[in-house]
């Protein structure tokens, strides 16, 4: 006997099952992409946790947290001679990256040097955010054009004070010549060539900023978007060549400070409230020929290249960005942190002793 033919799904039935399928994928996909980037941030979050770990490991056997960034002069190095390393060269033993620390000479010039030979191609997940949509390598000229990597954290080296935004007026501690790229304070733990201990946090090492992010991007001035941080475009091994902290800082006119970052504007204000930030040219992440930084007053003018001292703190984190504090722990701090309490937190002594939320 012969057996009846099955029933085949008619072409309505598969559409209708098609359409079921689509409409599951575009409900559960926002929810995986939430459970990922919960994922992410929570590395992060680890990330800069490992950092202020290791700047407490770095205190507890030099005495002191290291620079936020300085010249190979003594006790950073041997002698001065130009460009000198960051803290993160510093702190690389305290996050197992000895091998890499170890090759380091700073005898002149290791951050500008040194540290394209020692860093070319080497990535340290350490000092990346998961999410961020930067680059991960920067083009140093001058060295053979390695690939240093572009790190996502960044010290905090105190805030603008008195002429900024800020209602510290005690703390002024600036750079010499602002239409450059900005100002650069020292009313924080990491300035250029600092040698802060915990005995100077008299605000106490749990109340006080040390490290947070810089790990989006930025709106420039026509809508678009701009990779821009403090470690562009030079890798994270670049710190400072200035002999002297602020205000006694200008050195060759070039007081520019690498890995470090002064508050002057409130977290994630990737726009500059409407204002846009500068502009890039024809190279890379920004670094555009004379004439097209287009951002004034306070951070850039044209053709000094590669630096901007009051970039605010911002991430691709929803709501807010990753922060260290100066005893070792971390902490989320959100968007709305007024620009008040932000600029407490990142200053050292102020005797307004506020925690981070």
């Amino acid at each position: 006997m012969r057996r009846p033919a099955p029933a085949a799904f008619t072409l309505v039935e598969l559409l209708v099952v098609i359409a079921i399928i689509a409409l599951l994928m575009a409900l559960l996909l926002p929810a995986v992409q939430g459970v990922r980037e919960s994922a992410r941030r929570t590395q992060c979050a680890n990330n800069i946790r490992q950092c202020g770990l290791a700047l407490q490991a770095h205190h507890q056997q030099y005495g002191r947290f290291p620079p936020g960034g300085a010249a190979d002069q003594p006790p950073f190095g041997t002698r001065y001679a130009g460009w000198g390393s960051s803290w993160l060269i510093y702190i690389l033993p305290f996050i197992e990256q000895d091998a890499i620390y170890s090759q380091m000479a700073f005898n002149g010039a290791s951050g500008w040097g040194t540290s394209f030979e020692v860093l070319s191609g080497k990535l340290i997940n350490t000092y990346r955010c998961p999410s961020t949509p930067l680059p991960e390598w920067g083009q140093e000229w001058g060295a053979g054009l390695q690939q240093s990597m572009l790190a996502n954290y960044v010290g905090i080296s105190g805030i603008i004070g008195g002429s900024g935004p800020t209602i510290l007026p005690g703390y002024t501690e600036k750079r010499a010549n602002p239409g450059a790229t900005g100002w650069t304070g020292a009313g924080g733990v990491l300035f250029p060539n600092s040698q802060i201990t915990a005995a100077h946090v008299r605000d106490g090492t749990s109340n006080t900023l040390i490290a947070s992010e810089h790990s989006s991007d930025l709106k420039t001035d026509d809508g678009g978007r701009q990779p821009w941080a403090s470690s562009f475009g030079y890798g994270f091994g670049i710190g400072a060549a200035v002999v002297q902290s602020p205000p006694n800082y200008r050195v060759n006119g070039d007081n520019r400070a690498f890995q470090m970052t002064t508050i002057r504007y409130q977290i994630n204000n990737r726009d500059n409230n409407g204002v846009g930030w500068p502009r890039g040219g024809n190279t890379p992440y920004g670094y555009g020929t004379s004439g097209s930084l287009v951002k004034t007053g306070d951070c850039w003018a044209t053709g000094v290249g590669w630096a901007c001292a009051n970039i605010p703190l911002n991430s691709p984190h929803v709501g807010g960005v990753n922060a260290a504090l100066a005893d070792g722990s971390n902490r989320f701090l959100s968007d709305s942190t007024s620009l008040d309490v932000l600029a407490r937190l990142a200053t050292r002594d102020d005797g307004q002793v506020i925690a981070p939320e």
